[in-house]
């Protein structure tokens, strides 16, 4: 006959893990991190979304226009007013994450890299602030009105920023990512006059254009001078495109002309520029000047995409009347293959009575293409009139709608959202009908909060997020340590197949210690991603030590083997002691830990923990200074006769 004594579980405060790796990742799986998308600057993403769109939402972030573009990664969209406002909206409902105000107005497009915002200030700085909560990461005097958006690049030097210094300074800055600190600056006299556009990237070459007309490059590395190019026109906030062995040019100013140049010499391609005009023009003797403010080129497809503004400045009709001004846009599409106009569609006209009505900086906005189930769409502004529309690769208008103000801020297109910033101060994010990003997960989290962990490599599981679309899910992970920031400082990412709710840490080196968190997020078939969850922390169990007179065991088993028959004491250290079956221990043995806040004895799944005789009961108490969890019954103990 057997009689039981059963002791219930108790619960104890984890013990915690730490994650050891050899450093964070050299980058971090992005949305719309910058100015121009890519490197070249080719503002195509290969997200599939499609028209017709809806409003999502609308935010006013800003008490001044906007010039500078927006920029979305980790579920925030990031915008700059001119007034200095920068503000990080939720991609969800737009509501404000976080907002701060730059000393000076802000020209220049935010980049985002590694959970940090990067600006340069018209009044003669640049700032990096920490995306997590829009503190200042560090900041420092640079240029004077500097409206060239940042170029991330990482490579033997780090990650840096690539940019230049606005007037009067008549230079191109290479700076650390993570100090400021300058790496390299373009020595005197090689670049020639005031530089206020963006800068590319293109085979280790940095191509920049500078006012007059003048294009260049420099060695991304050293910053030496390469090659140059003189075409004519005005450049401004005008950056180039870099499309593998080519180059393209948008300078403005005198015409609307696109230029094709070798990317390795310079040299401007037999058959160009292509020169748009204006088939809706005053006559020649209405008026006395013109000009035309352009954007930046752009890839859609195979073509390359822009837009121009033509600007008249009309007779007045009497003598003693003031000049009006005619304004009109184009978006325009140049088939390179044949250096001939593809299509051109006017997206909007004006007259401006005076100088004052006419937008400032010599900026249309840039055009955004994407991917659809089919042929690419492409997406424009105008900085004339208050419209969004978009229009298939062959010209033709597929959708529009009205914004709050005419813009020069160039719109953005992820995670299933045209997103547009306006002269109004007003962020507009239009969802797409064709496909919307997918939730984060919500439920299912194992390790689940708090909870210890003894497996020293453990494997993350979630339940399956849910997808508007119904599209199958795969899924990324960040892993932080305890003081990591999500954005900015995790210790791993990794990613999942399609349809998978887990990783495994097995390739980590896990070290117990300290604590873990991670979060999730999803991306569905067309490239959307969802915002992340919320942070999970979990805890790594310290492996209890097992000893019998000094001597160190691998298991309580092999412990208990090594003893003699009339018993003995074992000695099991501070940390877990997983049970992969229930613990008998014979008579005359005792176990005994550290205390039962420092030794714990995890049996999860198990019926039993830990089995003792009655017969142990003649000497010291079997069980001592433990915790026994995880089992129905935590101890039982058996009376045999």
């Amino acid at each position: 006959m057997r009689a039981h004594t059963r002791f219930g579980l108790r619960s104890v405060a984890g013990l915690v893990a730490a994650l050891v790796l050899g450093g964070a990742p050299s980058a971090f799986a992005n949305d719309w991190p910058s100015l121009g998308l890519d490197d070249g600057r080719g503002r195509a993403t290969d997200e599939k979304a499609g028209a017709p769109f809806s409003i999502a939402w609308n935010a006013s972030p800003s008490a001044g226009a906007f010039v500078a573009s927006p920029a979305a990664v980790d579920g925030f969209v990031v915008v700059a007013g001119a007034k200095g406002d920068v503000s990080a909206l939720d991609v969800r409902d737009g509501s404000t994450g976080w907002k701060t105000t730059a000393v000076g107005g802000i020209g220049a497009s935010p980049s985002l890299d590694h959970g940090r915002v990067f600006f340069p200030t018209i009044n003669g700085q640049i700032q990096a602030l920490h995306m997590a909560d829009g503190t200042i990461a560090w900041w420092r005097a640079f240029g004077g009105h500097n409206y060239g958006s940042p170029l991330v690049v990482s490579d033997s030097l780090g990650s840096s920023l690539v940019l230049a210094a606005g007037f009067p300074q008549q230079k191109v800055v290479r700076l650390s990512a993570s100090t400021g600190a300058t790496q390299w600056e373009t020595a005197p006299d090689a670049v020639a006059d005031l530089v206020t556009s963006s800068p590319a990237l293109g085979a280790g070459q940095v191509t920049f254009g500078m006012n007059g007309g003048r294009y260049q490059t420099l060695d991304v590395l050293t910053g030496v001078a390469g090659w140059k190019s003189d075409v004519t026109g005005a450049v401004g906030m005008s950056a180039p495109l870099v499309v593998g062995p080519t180059s393209y040019f948008l300078p403005g100013g005198a015409a609307a002309a696109l230029y094709a140049a070798d990317s390795t010499t310079g040299q401007v391609l037999s058959g160009w520029p292509v020169t748009v005009s204006d088939a809706a023009a005053p006559a020649a003797g209405a008026f006395t000047s013109s000009r035309h403010a352009v954007s930046s080129p752009a890839r859609l497809g195979d073509l390359i995409v822009f837009e121009t503004r033509f600007e008249y400045d009309l007779k007045p009709p009497t003598f003693d009347t003031l000049p009006t001004h005619v304004l009109r846009e184009y978006l325009v599409a140049v088939d390179p293959k044949s250096a001939t106009v593809a299509w051109q569609q006017e997206i909007g006209e004006r007259v401006a009575p005076t100088t004052n009505d006419i937008p400032e900086l010599n900026l249309s906005p840039t055009p955004v293409s994407f991917a659809t189930s089919a042929s690419p769409l492409v997406a424009v502004a105008s900085s004339i009139v208050p419209t969004v529309q978009v229009y298939d690769i062959g010209g033709r208008q597929v959708w529009s709608a009205s914004l709050s103000a005419p813009t020069r801020s160039s719109p953005i297109l992820t995670n299933g959202l045209l997103i547009v910033a306006t002269d109004m101060g007003v962020v507009h994010a239009f969802s797409s009908d064709a496909n919307h990003a997918p939730l984060a997960p919500t439920d299912g989290f194992s390790p689940a909060e708090g909870e210890m962990v003894n497996d020293p490599a453990p494997t993350l599981k979630w339940a399956a997020a849910q997808d508007p679309d119904g599209q199958t899910l795969r899924y990324q992970v960040r892993v932080l340590g305890a003081g990591g920031d999500l954005y900015e400082s995790p210790l791993a990412q990794l990613d999942t197949n399609p349809g998978e709710t887990q990783v495994a840490l097995a390739s980590m080196q896990l070290a117990p210690g300290a604590t873990y968190r991670y979060a999730v997020r999803s991306r569905d078939d067309s490239g959307a991603w969802s915002p992340w969850s919320p942070l999970h922390t979990f805890i790594l169990a310290i492996p209890a030590t097992i000893q019998v007179d000094g001597k160190t065991f691998d298991t309580v088993d092999d412990a208990i083997a090594s003893l003699p028959a009339t018993g003995g004491q074992i000695d099991v250290g501070r940390g877990g002691l997983r049970l992969k079956a229930p613990l008998q221990l014979p008579a005359g043995v005792t176990l005994a830990g550290v205390s039962p806040q420092d030794t714990i004895i995890d049996a999860t799944g198990a019926k039993v923990g830990v089995e003792i005789s009655v017969a142990n009961r003649t000497g010291a108490p079997a069980l001592r200074n433990v915790t026994v969890m995880g089992a129905e019954v935590g101890v039982d103990v058996v009376d045999v006769p």
